[in-house]
């Protein structure tokens, strides 16, 4: 009699063990097409990929998604999907997406921009994102360092207050930014504090050529003195910063404190100038941002 308890209880849990592994794989496959639909609605190439659904762990675990729109790639090496089981199974909620290790090819400003959300409510607990080399493409032959980034995202989703925190890292230079934003519109409400060092000068100039609009980039100091000089001027800075926008409002100020500048050049009045910084030992720059998100200004003081 025991015997044969045993064999149905053995019978029962690999007729169960059978079970759950058919609905992890069918699952797995619907994600994989759910994923590839979306992606093709919003103009998205994407590859093939691996994708495994683990109901015991509440995890979707996926390896080698490669999304492309334009000549931004996004590489998504390994990463995985939190979600409750009773949630999931009933309308697909997901609690958190982690992506541990991606590349992310930027050639083009917004990244992966999509259409308004729908009307659905949605809520994403947090999105966390390690080990992503950010690889900037050339801007008039120049290209930079590749750049390590972390962050995440938490309370994701309609009418939610959404909060932010990036830190980027190339060589010795560090930047980190936090803040927060209304999900649903990030232009009519977003605060940001920004703190960076040792930030070289030729990383700032690849990045405001190829991805601040134009109307930002035409009152840019920097630009002034490209014109003005026409050299390259080598040197390493440190930024402080803050900032809002509010209903579309802007108001945004960043200190720069420039230092060990240099440039290979026979022109006197920009030996001087050079001479000048490095005698006090910083150069002072204070932007502020002003007007609207669709027609901003820019101001700056100069100190040194």
């Amino acid at each position: 009699m025991k015997k044969r308890s045993y064999f149905i209880t053995t019978i029962i849990v690999l007729l169960a063990i059978i079970t759950l592994a058919v609905v992890q794989i069918s699952l797995s496959s619907k994600i994989k097409q759910t994923i590839k639909n979306w992606a093709g609605e919003y103009g998205i190439e994407i590859s093939d990929f691996k994708c495994n659904v683990n109901l015991l762990t509440g995890n979707i675990n996926f390896k080698n998604l490669t999304l492309k729109q334009k000549d931004n790639v996004f590489k998504i090496k390994q990463g995985y999907i939190t979600f409750k089981i009773s949630e999931f199974l009933s309308d697909r909620s997901i609690k958190g997406i982690h992506i541990t290790k991606a590349e992310l090819m930027l050639e083009n400003f917004i990244p992966f921009s999509f259409p308004a959300m729908t009307e659905k409510p949605f809520a994403i607990d947090e999105i966390e994102i390690k080990n992503l080399i950010l690889k900037i493409g050339p801007s008039n032959g120049e290209t930079i360092s590749d750049i390590n980034i972390s962050g995440s995202l938490k309370g994701i989703g309609t009418n939610k207050k959404t909060t932010f925190s990036i830190n980027a890292s190339a060589n010795s230079s560090f930047v980190e930014i936090k803040g927060d934003f209304d999900f649903d519109d990030w232009k009519k409400r977003l605060t940001y504090h920004v703190f960076g060092k040792d930030i070289s000068l030729e990383i700032l100039n690849t990045l405001e050529e190829k991805f601040l609009p134009v109307q930002i980039r035409e009152q840019l100091l920097s630009l002034y003195l490209k014109d003005v000089l026409t050299v390259d001027i080598k040197g390493k800075m440190n930024i402080t910063g803050d900032g809002k926008i509010n209903e579309q409002n802007i108001d945004s100020k960043l200190k720069f404190l420039v230092y060990e500048l240099s440039c290979e050049t026979e022109n006197q009045r920009i030996k001087s100038l050079i001479k000048k910084v490095k005698s006090k030992g910083v150069l002072e720059i204070d932007y502020k941002i002003y007007g609207t998100t669709s027609n901003p200004f820019l101001t700056y003081d100069i100190a040194f």
